[in-house]
């Protein structure tokens, strides 16, 4: 008699879990800390970047002061680098301000949420919608600071 019934209770359970379909549950605290580690690794990128930049304008300008004819090697080579350093911090600026912004909406989304479910439809397709842009910006930050090393 009780294998009928834990037999029964078995296919109940299968066919009403069967319908009524899995639900999903993310922790909050996982994107919020890729969120702070995509952050971090921009601020941390531009900062070496903008200490960079400085050194080697620095050095440019000690070099002209004390009359060395930077039209000649290697000093072009230096000045095409302070440029390409330009160059790539002006593209990193549009990607950290979409991260920053990705950022406060998956707050405002979250909010003091320890957990999301996917039945939770709104919240959950704006979460998932969330980490898909961040993936896509922390993919172009990449690319750009493979330029940078």
């Amino acid at each position: 008699m009780n294998v009928r019934r834990f037999a029964l209770l078995a296919i109940l359970l299968l066919l009403t879990g069967g319908l009524t379909g899995c639900t999903y549950v993310m922790k909050t605290s996982q994107g919020r800390k890729a969120i702070t580690k995509t952050r971090n690794q921009l601020q941390k990128a531009e900062t070496k970047m903008a200490k960079d930049t400085r050194e080697k304008a620095l050095i440019l300008m000690f070099l002209r002061k004390d009359g060395a004819d930077v039209k000649k090697a290697p000093y072009p080579a230096l000045g095409q680098q302070i440029s390409a350093l330009g160059k790539i911090r002006k593209e990193l600026k549009p990607i950290a301000a979409n991260v920053d912004r990705l950022a406060l909406e998956y707050k405002r989304t979250v909010g003091k949420r320890k957990k999301i479910r996917s039945d939770d439809k709104p919240r959950w397709k704006a979460v998932q919608r969330i980490r898909v842009q961040m993936q896509a910006q922390h993919r172009a930050a990449e690319s750009v600071l493979k330029r940078y090393q």
